[in-house]
């Protein structure tokens, strides 16, 4: 991600390592103004902050700007929304899918053939545990379908640099990141789902 987004990525990569169950995100887009192309978020529901930033309402407006000028079919677009951990059930997995909609209704039925939204997570959320033991707000299997369906590519975050010159699957990956990856195997019924490097 770095040689893709610049290395003012190098100041949240520690951030990164950990999962942790308090998020950490980080949304970022190279067709953005250039001192907001990277935008952070840290506490419970940061991504439903990084949805009402600016850099996500500036993200809308290219949108629509590309829709209305843009005139090359082969021109692509990636923004990128970092977690160190999957979005929580209750209420950032509704936002995420309900702002990946509203794109897609308000600009083309054909908008996903130039726009990739990828979110990569270190690891799997696992909710707050309740006074009879239960976790509550946990990402869910489901979770992670929806999310596919709207549109987010989602992946793991992958933090280590690799022994050889590929990753052997889930190599360096904490608990919960081995967790994730089982997940969205089941979920994309593939034997080696998505990662990304936040250092490559």
């Amino acid at each position: 991600m770095t040689n893709y987004y610049g290395e003012e990525l190098n100041a949240h990569l520690g951030h990164f390592h950990t999962p942790g169950q308090t998020t950490y995100g980080l949304l970022c887009c190279r067709f953005a103004q250039e001192h907001t192309r990277l935008m952070a978020s840290q506490g419970e529901h940061s991504e439903e902050r990084l949805l009402q930033s600016l850099l996500w309402r500036q993200i809308e407006r290219t949108v629509q700007a590309w829709y209305s000028f843009n005139t090359d079919e082969r021109a692509k677009a990636v923004v990128t929304l970092v977690l160190n951990r999957s979005p929580c059930h209750s209420r950032c997995v509704p936002a995420l899918f309900d702002a990946l909609n509203h794109l897609q209704y308000n600009f083309s039925k054909r908008f996903f053939d130039h726009w990739r939204f990828i979110l990569a997570c270190r690891g799997a959320y696992q909710g707050k545990v309740t006074d009879a033991g239960f976790y509550e707000h946990s990402t869910t299997t489901r979770d992670l379908q929806r999310l596919e369906d709207a549109g987010w590519q989602v992946c793991v975050l992958q933090t280590t640099t690799p022994v050889g010159n590929t990753f052997d699957l889930g190599e360096g990956l904490p608990p919960g990141g081995q967790a994730l990856l089982q997940g969205l195997m089941n979920v994309k019924n593939v034997s080696r789902p998505s990662l990304i490097r936040l250092d490559g």
